[in-house]
């Protein structure tokens, strides 16, 4: 019989807490490998408002484009480099993520000092906020004219017709141009919260030293844990749906 394969096979241990704040933490420990950091949020385009799908994409640009301690993506990007690391986010459809990596164990409360300054002082700067729409808009552009890609949104759309999960993560010309200020710091207040929140870290690293890490460097204030409490509807108003 085939034996499949366990996280000791390949010197992986596996941790779980929970923090101060209720947000649960899961730790891949694996010595000697770099550190990877993921903190996702149950925020993703289902639940953009209708009207403004892609604000949860926008809001994932506008944490990244520049906080009070890093004012700019460049002086984000020196800082985190500059310990062998990367700084990303990326926007799905259930959840909004932000991932960041480092080398060595002594330089994670340096990572999640970079990590707090996103979730909790991006700057939401109006000329950025213009820079980043124009860039959204390019990025749809390329989507749209891209048939492979372009694929992923229209089957989407015919699969889950009907639901929250059928808007597109990017959303559209219209609905982007119409997203404003107001719209974004609205999400990210409502959205970005520790009730909504899941850690998941791997490498060389300890679960004390990283409960510690986040305990002390993570202020994320404690709120109601967020549950998907319905199955999404069942909705075929016609068998198939056409799109050019």
């Amino acid at each position: 019989m085939l034996k499949l394969p366990s996280f000791s096979d390949f010197n992986v241990t596996r941790h779980s807490a929970v923090l101060s704040n209720g947000v649960r933490v899961t730790l891949f420990e694996r010595p000697k490998t770099p550190i990877t950091i993921q903190l996702g949020f149950l925020s993703g385009s289902r639940f953009d408002p209708v009207g403004k799908e892609g604000l949860a994409h926008f809001t994932e640009h506008m944490v990244g484009a520049g906080t009070k301690k890093f004012p700019t993506r460049d002086i984000i990007a020196t800082f985190i480099e500059g310990l062998g690391g990367y700084y990303n986010a990326s926007t799905g459809l259930d959840v909004f993520n932000i991932h960041t990596a480092v080398v060595e164990a002594e330089d994670f409360p340096q990572a999640i000092t970079l990590v707090n300054e996103v979730v909790n002082n991006p700057l939401f700067d109006t000329k950025i906020i213009e820079t980043e729409r124009g860039s959204i808009l390019r990025e749809l552009a390329r989507k749209e004219s891209n048939p492979g890609m372009y694929l992923h949104v229209v089957r989407r759309n015919l699969f889950y017709q009907g639901t929250p999960s059928s808007r597109a993560t990017l959303g559209s010309k219209e609905t982007i141009e119409a997203i404003t200020k107001e719209d974004l710091i609205a999400y990210y207040n409502a959205m970005l919260t520790s009730g909504r929140a899941q850690i998941t870290i791997s490498g060389g690293i300890s679960m004390d030293e990283v409960v510690k890490g986040l305990e002390s460097g993570l202020v994320m204030p404690k709120s109601s844990r967020f549950v998907i409490s319905e199955p999404l509807p069942i909705i075929r108003n016609k068998a198939v749906e056409i799109k050019k």
